[in-house]
């Protein structure tokens, strides 16, 4: 390794290739930095599609159960507009005669 320095030619090719890695390794650090940090906002924002194809999910059940007699006798009851059992049975048997 000493031979190396007395020619002043190769010193220089030497410490040129040492500033060369060094550089190429810094490189690599902030690639790997960036990607890891890619990698982490592509599992955040595939979590939060889940969620919104979950929430979607949700809000189609809930769409479907609007539309049923079950619903319909739920909300006349929560607003007052049905008082007895005679009136959802003719609820139903209207609903069942369409």
């Amino acid at each position: 390794m000493e031979h190396i320095f007395y020619n002043k030619k190769s010193s220089v090719l030497f410490v040129a290739a040492m500033l060369v890695l060094i550089v190429l390794v810094c490189m690599l650090l902030t690639l790997l930095t960036q990607m890891a940090a890619i990698n982490q906002k592509v599992e955040e924002l595939t979590a939060l599609i889940e969620q919104a194809q979950n929430d979607q999910d949700a809000h189609k059940a809930t769409l479907d159960f609007m539309q049923t007699n079950e619903y319909v006798i739920m909300w006349a009851y929560e607003h007052g507009m049905v008082s007895s059992e005679d009136v959802t049975i003719w609820i139903q048997d209207y609903q069942s005669n369409k």
